[in-house]
């Protein structure tokens, strides 16, 4: 199930990167990879196709950069006590287009079923064992915050220097190249 989704997200950005070679221009693997986890994350965490690997503008990856770099700022302890603030409004706003995104993926679950891997659709599933009751919109955001959040720019930098090293070793890029062949 996750083998054919992860080939088919990488081959949509190596397609990219075969398209802009000719020009000669350099190309941004940071970049790309971060396309290529936003897209891997939809597909996982929301059952969603988000398209960041086609690079044109993405809502997905826009919300995610502006909800790390509001997260970012918010460590400022004036936001508290100053909410006119730019960084307390930025917070604001990401965190309001990230729960839009959100709430998207919930009626779209609510409107098919979900795939088998769709971690939103667990979380879903979940019942307070206090309460016996579903885990809370917000709740939800908050978790599926988290999961992204934390896997997003690690895993996105990881492949980059992955990629960095490859091509810095001729010997190890032909040896996994034959293996892929």
């Amino acid at each position: 199930q996750f083998f054919p989704v992860l080939v088919s997200l990488t081959e949509r950005v190596l397609s990219h990167w075969q398209q802009a070679a000719p020009s000669g221009l350099p190309l941004d693997a940071d970049a790309a990879t971060q396309r290529l986890t936003v897209d891997v994350i939809g597909r996982f965490a929301f059952d969603r196709d988000f398209g960041a690997t086609g690079f044109g503008p993405n809502t997905a990856l826009q919300v995610v950069g502006e909800l790390m770099t509001a997260l970012q700022r918010m460590m400022n302890p004036l936001n508290r006590w100053f909410p006119w603030r730019q960084e307390a409004r930025s917070l604001r706003s990401a965190r309001s287009r990230y729960d839009s995104l959100v709430r998207a993926a919930l009626a779209d679950l609510s409107q098919r079923p979900p795939a088998p891997h769709c971690l939103l659709a667990h979380l879903a599933g979940v019942t307070d064992p206090d309460t016996g009751k579903p885990l809370s919109p917000r709740r939800l955001r908050c978790e599926t915050a988290l999961f992204w959040i934390a896997g997003f720019e690690t895993t996105a930098h990881a492949i980059s220097w992955t990629l960095m090293y490859i091509a810095a070793l001729p010997e190890v890029e032909s040896r996994i190249a034959s293996e892929l062949a």
